[in-house]
């Protein structure tokens, strides 16, 4: 998944049309609730049973990118849903799964929460 949204992201460079992987997100995303971390491309169904933050907020990178505001928040607020939420917790504010996470999981996130804000799409 990380891969194909890499490359929704920055096929503008290369003038690729890339409103299939975009009506396929938001469908999904609205059929589900959730988009998980990796898709079998020969079905489009779900290979894990885990999300993923990175997955997320480059969805969100592309959605911003596509000036679908609305799914970008929409998939934001989901993604804000995985973040640790208790101040008691040592990695509170972290995305964490139990006790593993990724440099990754964390960064982009970070990144993606700043472009909306950038773009007032959060406050």
């Amino acid at each position: 998944m990380i891969d194909q949204l890499y490359t929704a992201l920055h096929a503008h460079h290369a003038k690729v049309n890339t409103s299939a992987i975009m009506k396929w997100l938001k469908t999904t995303f609205k059929q589900e609730g959730k988009l998980y971390g990796r898709y079998k491309l020969s079905t489009l169904q779900p290979s894990v049973t885990y999300e993923s933050p990175s997955v997320y907020a480059l969805v969100i990178l592309y959605a911003l990118k596509q000036n679908e505001l609305e799914f970008a928040k929409a998939v934001y607020h989901r993604m804000k849903e995985l973040q640790t939420q208790d101040p008691l917790k040592p990695y509170y504010g972290g995305y964490m799964n139990e006790k593993d996470t990724h440099s990754f999981d964390n960064l982009l996130p970070l990144i993606a929460e700043r472009e909306l804000l950038n773009e007032s799409v959060v406050q």
